[in-house]
Parts: C-alpha cells; structure tokens; sequence
C-alpha cells in the first residue's frame, strides 16, 4: 500500500515502528508529534500500580487529580490532532502511529461517537483498536 505520511509519536516504541516501516517505504517522509503520544498519567506515570493498590483500568479517571491528563483531554487531543492533519495532508494516505489510549480516542474521534461513550470506551484497556479509518468526509 501506498503511504504518503507516515506521522508518529515520538515516544521509543512508536518511533522505532516508524522506523522500521520506512524502510519499506522509503521515499515517505515520517514526521513525529507530540499530539501522538501516550496519555499522561501523571504521579501513576511508570509506577506499579499494584503496589499502590490501584486498579489499571481507575487511573484513567484519577491521572487529572494527580498531574495528569484526563480523559476528556486525550479526547479532545485526538479530535484536534484529526482536523489538523485532514487541513495538511487532503487526500494523503497516512499512517498513524501512537499508542493504546491515544489510539482509542483517534477511534472514538473518527466514528464520531458521543463523547460520554468516547470517555468510556478510551479508558478501557481492554478495547482493542485495528482497522483502516478514512477522514475524508468528516468534519472535526
């Protein structure tokens, strides 16, 4: 398949995807953002979680209360992060490397869903994002 864009976040293991794809594709130009990168899950950020007594699936209501980023915020991240991108690239091809929460919300942001299903369906780890998504004919 034909990329024209490959943008990625630029956090170690969706950069090294990138990475890795582009030598397929080598005349495609990879950009990194800071809008792809995984929800901030502030004072929870590479702790373990069981050692705190907190279940996985809690933090991501409770990283706002503590230096985070909230749901509402990795929501609203990835609908902006989509108008932007459908602005500069119109009829591109794009790859889109990120990571589980943001690549949720991408979903959630893409099928247009409500935003209090959005916010449920972005803070369960167990939702599984795969597929190809078209921006064409969305309005972000």
């Amino acid at each position: 398949m034909k990329i024209d864009v490959i943008i990625s976040s630029p956090l170690k293991r969706a950069k090294d995807s990138a990475m890795m794809i582009s030598k397929f594709h080598p005349q495609t130009p990879i950009k990194f953002v800071n809008e792809l990168k995984e929800m901030n899950f502030g004072d929870f950020q590479g702790k373990c979680l069981k050692k705190l007594g907190i279940k996985r699936e809690d933090t991501f209501w409770l990283s706002a209360e503590n230096n985070g980023e909230s749901i509402y915020h990795i929501y609203t991240r990835a609908k902006r992060f989509l108008k932007n991108i459908k602005k500069a690239y119109p009829k591109k091809k794009i790859l889109i490397i990120g990571h589980a929460t943001i690549n949720r919300a991408l979903v959630c942001a893409i099928k247009k869903f409500p935003t209090d299903k959005s916010l449920k369906i972005i803070a369960n780890p167990n939702y599984i994002v795969h597929g190809t998504y078209t921006l064409a004919n969305m309005d972000y």
